[in-house]
């Protein structure tokens, strides 16, 4: 049987005659941890309440897929988390790889399929591209990253490792590769600064910048940064030649690391800095971003180091949107994002945000040599119409574009196009469309009705839209995919499992636990019967486990009827024992699964039905007796 936590939800059935009673399976606690992001904070015998808990902020680690074939950049892909939940860090700087947009977004590459395009969408959600990024194992932090490294960082053992790109397992611990993972140091060895201070590993070695100093470990070099006052903001910029910045500096200077053990003071004072710009620094490009609105120019341009001054070849840049109103002190506390800019290693790709402040903001990628904008929503949207219908889509985008409509202007992103708008509008539809609060919208009148609501309700609706589906009902939680009939011989319980519409079913596993703590595992033959020699009546527990589906807790009554019918969900396509949105986009890539049945409701087709089933079912766990 699979191994999960009980789910916890209210199951209640008619009892009569020929039917066997199916009793309550009460809540143990107030509140339950049901997934990684949902908690059930309501439990009575009519629904169960789920509400979306983003509090955390998950590691996330950056995965280059350039190199990959088509199949390892799909188990890579596909075993990483779909929760929206994280945050886009600002060091160590995460590699926009320009081979990895290529790979993409190119006609003339494997990955060009929408639906696995679709897939990739929604891996990489809210961060959309930075490499590519994936959720990771928190105690795995990504620390750098070369044309020959991958540089790791394991917080439960205190221990840095350096690993061979071309062979290291992201699935694996790299204590466990040791072929393609040495370790290169320990936190005994690095000190304080690896955990207050910026860290990144450049050029086969490790630097760490902590107040005024920063360590290059493995040359056996350390540099004070010479001034008068104690740094608490350094970064390290991922350039080839190291260059330490201030996050939020207000001061003009940039300092550059020689091999020699010096430093040199680089001035900006050509460029026009507030308190709290940022400057951001690679092989090509200069970046200045203001944090704050004091109306102090952000952007970028190309320059050059005459000397000990940094100077822009041309006027600096414009970035196509303002940055001030996305960036925050700490992150959304709702959505979990911090909006911060950050440039990449690639001298050509910025990843910034445009959208609704308080609401939504989408990544988006910026060719610095055009300021032209690119997302990855279009394949996503191409895929849902196939999916979900164009009739469908196009209502969703009718309610978004209505919805939108009324948010006052101080939420719109200031300067944004109508051409950033629509962009920004069909990422919401993308998300929305497969939200379990599309079917109060997107149907008859209620899309009017809704926009009708106040703009607070708007702005909440649109700000769930962009988390993880919630679900808000019972019927809509619970909503049985078969029905699994159970018949009771006079001296022996017989139990015979079918499919509606589907011959009697082998291979399902049952655990029974009779009245006198007595447990039984039997497997059901070729007709479809798993029996129990008993002689006679009582309360039994009762699950049921077979492949793609999941079966919660169930308690039968024995004592006066002979049949019942209990609930198995399908929509376990990987067989985790939890159905959730991991089981609905592998739906949606379900071309590259030919041996997964996705034929849940077994009408002869796969279709929007199916998909609905999977939906309402999302948030089942697997009983485990």
């Amino acid at each position: 049987m699979k191994r999960s936590a009980l789910f916890i939800a209210t199951t209640v059935a008619s009892i009569t005659a020929q039917a066997l009673e199916i009793t309550s399976v009460e809540s143990i606690y107030d509140t339950a941890r049901v997934s990684e992001d949902l908690l059930i904070t309501s439990n009575t015998v009519d629904d169960v309440v789920f509400e979306s808990q983003l509090t955390g902020q998950p590691h996330r680690t950056s995965y280059d897929i350039s190199t990959k074939s088509f199949s390892e950049a799909l188990v890579l892909l596909e075993q990483t988390n779909l929760y929206p939940v994280g945050y886009f860090s600002s060091y160590p700087s995460l590699p926009v790889d320009q081979a990895a947009l290529n790979q993409l977004t190119s006609e003339g590459v494997a990955l060009n399929d929408s639906a696995y395009q679709a897939h990739i969408e929604s891996l990489i959600g809210n961060i959309r591209y930075s490499g590519l990024e994936a959720t990771s194992d928190s105690d795995l932090t990504l620390q750098g990253i070369d044309d020959a490294s991958i540089f790791i960082h394991e917080l439960s053992t205190s221990t840095h490792y350096q690993c061979d790109r071309s062979t290291y397992n992201v699935q694996v611990s790299p204590a466990q590769q040791p072929t393609s993972c040495a370790i290169f140091a320990v936190d005994s060895d690095i000190n304080k600064f690896q955990s207050f201070g910026s860290v990144s590993y450049i050029n086969d070695v490790l630097l760490t910048a902590y107040q005024n100093q920063v360590t290059a470990y493995k040359s056996g070099l350390s540099y004070t940064i010479p001034t008068s006052s104690s740094l608490n903001d350094l970064r390290i910029n991922n350039t080839t030649t190291p260059i330490i910045t201030r996050k939020t500096s207000g001061d003009s200077e940039v300092y550059r690391l020689n091999p020699d053990g010096s430093i040199s003071v680089l001035s900006t004072s050509g460029i026009a800095l507030g308190t709290y710009s940022d400057i951001q620094i690679n092989d090509s490009y200069l970046l200045v971003v203001d944090r704050y609105s004091e109306g102090t120019q952000s952007g970028f341009c190309e320059y050059t180091i005459n000397g000990v001054e940094i100077t822009c070849n041309t006027e600096l840049q414009p970035l196509p949107f303002t940055t001030s109103d996305l960036d925050q002190n700490t992150p959304n506390e709702i959505t979990g994002y911090t909006q911060f800019i950050t440039l990449g290693y690639d001298s050509e790709v910025l990843t910034g945000f445009i959208g609704y402040q308080g609401i939504t903001v989408m990544p988006v990628l910026i060719d610095l040599e055009t300021s032209e904008l690119t997302s990855l929503t279009t394949p996503l949207i191409d895929n849902l119409n196939d999916v979900l219908g164009t009739t469908y889509v196009n209502e969703v985008r009718t309610t978004i574009s209505g919805l939108v409509s009324t948010l006052p202007a101080s939420q719109k992103h200031p300067g944004m196009s109508a051409a950033m708008e629509a962009e920004v509008i069909e990422d919401l539809v993308a998300k929305f469309a497969v939200s379990a609060y599309a079917e109060y919208i997107a149907s008859g009148d209620a899309a009017n009705s809704v926009q009708n609501t106040s703009p607070a309700n708007i702005a909440d609706l649109l700000l769930m839209t962009a988390s993880e589906p919630q679900f808000i009902e019972a019927n809509y939680i619970k909503t049985p995919i078969a029905k699994y009939n159970i018949a009771r011989e006079p001296d022996s319980l017989e139990l015979t499992i079918s499919l509606p519409n589907v011959e009697a079913q082998s291979g399902v596993e049952a655990v029974i636990i009779d009245s006198e703590s007595v447990r039984s595992e039997k497997t059901s033959d070729a007709n479809g019967r798993i029996m129990i020699e008993y002689s006679g009546n009582g309360t039994f527990d009762i699950a049921l486990s077979y492949p793609n589906h999941v079966f919660e807790c169930t308690t039968v009554d024995l004592n006066s009827t002979t049949s019942a019918s209990v609930e198995l969900l399908a929509g376990d396509f990987n067989n985790d024992g939890l159905i959730n949105s991991t089981d609905l986009w592998r739906y949606y890539i379900r071309y590259f699964y030919p041996s997964t049945n996705f034929d849940v409701n077994n009408d002869g087709s796969v279709n929007g039905d199916d998909l609905a089933m999977i939906e309402a079912n999302q948030g089942a766990v697997q009983c485990d007796l």
